[in-house]
């Protein structure tokens, strides 16, 4: 409760899919979980209803009870997506919104720009 009002109004990425969904935000979810997994942060429960978007577009992610600080590995990191995909295909994606395989392949584009660019300001 505490960060969620912190982040003022917002709107988790499961209401988004169900109300506009071909104008999600890709891209701001896409950096905010690289910028996660950049940190070495594991999420317990990385799924729709625990990424919030605020009024400015920004992606934030809540729900840390049983994150782990992990060391940075890939398949930990592809696990994660994995469950944020099937939370997104749960609640009707592949029906709601266009193309959503091409849309998904894009998302994880995305993500993997965020985090080797994540990974390029580190080594500077």
């Amino acid at each position: 409760d505490l960060v969620t009002a912190e982040i003022g109004a917002s709107t988790s990425l499961a209401s988004l899919l169900a109300t506009v969904p071909d104008q999600l935000p890709w891209n701001a979810v896409a950096q905010a979980v690289a910028d996660l997994h950049h940190a070495g942060v594991w999420h317990a429960d990385l799924n729709a209803h625990n990424v919030l978007v605020d009024d400015g577009g920004q992606a934030w992610l809540i729900d840390f009870d049983r994150a782990e600080e992990r060391l940075l590995r890939l398949q930990w990191r592809e696990d994660n997506l994995e469950r944020l995909h099937r939370s997104l295909v749960k609640l009707g994606a592949e029906r709601l919104v266009r193309g959503f395989g091409l849309t998904w392949q894009g998302f994880l584009d995305a993500y993997a720009q965020a985090f080797a660019q994540r990974k390029r300001e580190h080594l500077t």
